[in-house]
């Protein structure tokens, strides 16, 4: 199923929705490489990684505090929701070189899933 399709099943454009219908339709990841966080499991070793590296050139804790972890790529890339818009993380960390994307949670991973995200973290097919 295309998250297109999937689309017209939500109601609103809150995270929460987009993973609970993500799971309702089995939907774990796109194409083995961007794995969505369906359970949380993924938050607890980002924060982690965040203290360790506590320094002023990486996000810290605060600063993602109302942020949802939506997904993770098989590189530890990260991708919060926050206010409307998509942070992209690298692995790094590095604020700089995060990307920030005006665009709800649906229209972010259509796009990638149709390979039109201009984004230069995440692998486009």
């Amino acid at each position: 199923m295309f998250l297109s399709d999937l689309k017209q099943q939500a109601t609103t454009n809150s995270p929460e929705e987009f993973l609970a219908l993500l799971t309702q339709a089995g939907i774990q990841d796109i194409n083995d490489y961007l794995l969505f966080n369906l359970d949380n499991e993924m938050t607890a070793p980002f924060f982690s990684s965040l203290s360790f590296l506590d320094n002023e050139a990486t996000w810290t804790e605060k600063e993602l505090s109302e942020a949802l972890l939506v997904a993770q790529t098989i590189d530890s890339d990260s991708l919060f929701y926050l206010d409307n818009r998509m942070i992209v993380i690298p692995v790094s960390l590095n604020k700089q070189d995060s990307e920030i994307h005006e665009l709800n949670i649906w229209d972010f991973f259509i796009q990638f899933e149709s390979g039109t995200l201009a984004t230069n973290i995440l692998a486009i097919n």
